[in-house]
């Protein structure tokens, strides 16, 4: 059974990034389950604009200092690319591509 001291378990699907001049902010967010994502990425993978606002709630707040946050991405991404040598690739949905200009070269 879970203490009050226990640390939160948050599980989130979306994620706002902010940086400053002392850190790195992540504002984590899970989208609501009874909206139906997929329609909006659907319309935008066609490349329509939909302008709809997926409605989320704000599950917690990191912050992190400007090297802290460098140090986590570098460890992430080799964490990452370990499992996708050994399980296989990890695939982006195509709006999420789109949307962050993510391109090969990010991943290399």
């Amino acid at each position: 059974m879970a203490d009050a001291h226990d640390p939160p378990d948050i599980y989130a699907d979306q994620v706002a990034l902010m940086t400053t001049e002392w850190g790195v902010i992540l504002s984590l967010y899970a989208i609501l389950p009874h909206v139906p994502v997929e329609i909006h990425d659907a319309a935008e993978a066609q490349g329509v604009q939909t302008n709809v606002r997926v409605p989320t709630e704000l599950r917690g707040i990191v912050r992190l200092s400007h090297g802290h946050a460098k140090t986590l991405s570098i460890l992430l991404k080799r964490m990452l690319k370990t499992y996708e040598e050994q399980i296989g690739e990890i695939p982006i949905p195509a709006p999420v591509i789109a949307r962050h200009n993510i391109t090969p070269e990010d991943w290399a």
